[in-house]
């Protein structure tokens, strides 16, 4: 009985100093595996300034952060081979080398929020962009990193919204009143990355008087305001794609009395090219049959 207590004894002490060994091991290892942004500092000062200067730095503060998700290392990789090697650049990860996908990868792997779940079914996602196409992960120029403030960030790319938003009847965008991000989500949604199941939902966000409910409702409003509207900008007042007169008869056969008058008459040419808005006042629905004003 004794011997074999002392038998239990002995592998179990055993067990315990192999398990002791192996965590102390395992801890050397891992402290092994990170140098830490200090050391990055060493070779790297400029990007370490700009970084410091950057929301990022503050992984780096968070002691209850994990090594692999503090600093420099975070995005590049261990830097301890790459340390060892004096600085050979094949053994440490260079976000500007990856595919687009790989890079917003490493971005993703931190940033969980829920406006940007939908990134890898954006557009520009699909056209490959990454995160690093708008954003400088050691600083930027804004709070949220961007590359270039905003709007001239959007318009790197969307050339043609540029030359809209510079139309006489806009948006104030280029006035900085408000901005791309206000009506789209840049990391994914639907239809145009829009921060809203459609366009009238969007719209009403502002403009909750134009969507009612109204007894008399105006089907091309109630369907989409991208109909009558552009909302970038237009040659034509309140955004309009046509001028009223115009835009009105695509789908209203105008003027009121073409079968009785005389198409040349001063009497109807006045008629076909008076604003229907003059009459017609509540044109996104009324309460008031035929939307005129009493």
């Amino acid at each position: 009985m004794f011997k074999s207590d002392l038998k239990a004894l002995f592998v179990w002490s055993v067990g315990l100093l192999f398990l002791l060994g192996f965590t102390a091991n395992a801890y050397s290892e891992d402290t092994k595996k990170y140098a830490g942004a200090e050391a990055c500092k060493e070779c790297h000062d400029k990007e370490f300034k700009e970084y410091k200067s950057s929301i990022h730095y503050k992984t780096f503060l968070d002691n209850k952060a994990p090594d692999a998700k503090k600093g420099c290392e975070a995005c590049h990789g261990s830097g301890v081979e790459h340390i060892a090697a004096g600085g050979d650049k094949a053994k440490i990860v260079n976000p500007k080398k990856l595919a687009p996908e790989d890079v917003s990868k490493i971005c993703l792997s931190c940033h969980t929020q829920k406006n940007l779940v939908q990134w890898k079914s954006s557009t520009h996602a699909s056209k490959d962009l990454s995160c690093a196409s708008c954003h400088d992960t050691h600083g930027g120029v804004t709070k949220k990193m961007f590359v270039k403030k905003t709007p001239e960030l959007c318009y790197k790319c969307h050339n043609k919204v540029k030359m809209e938003n510079n139309l006489p009847s806009h948006h104030p965008i280029v006035e900085g009143k408000i901005s791309c991000e206000n009506c789209h989500n840049p990391h994914g949604g639907d239809k145009g990355n829009l921060k809203a199941e459609s366009v009238n939902e969007l719209c009403a966000k502002c403009h909750a008087e134009k969507a009612g409910p109204f007894v008399f409702g105006h089907p091309p409003v109630e369907d989409d305001c991208g109909t009558c509207h552009k909302p970038h900008g237009s040659i034509n007042n309140k955004l309009l794609k046509q001028q009223t007169s115009m835009l009105c008869v695509r789908c209203h056969k105008g003027p009121h009395d073409a079968t009785k008058t005389a198409f040349n008459t001063v009497n109807n040419i006045e008629r076909r090219y008076t604003e229907c808005t003059r009459c017609h006042v509540m044109i996104h629905g009324s309460d008031i049959t035929s939307r005129f004003t009493r």
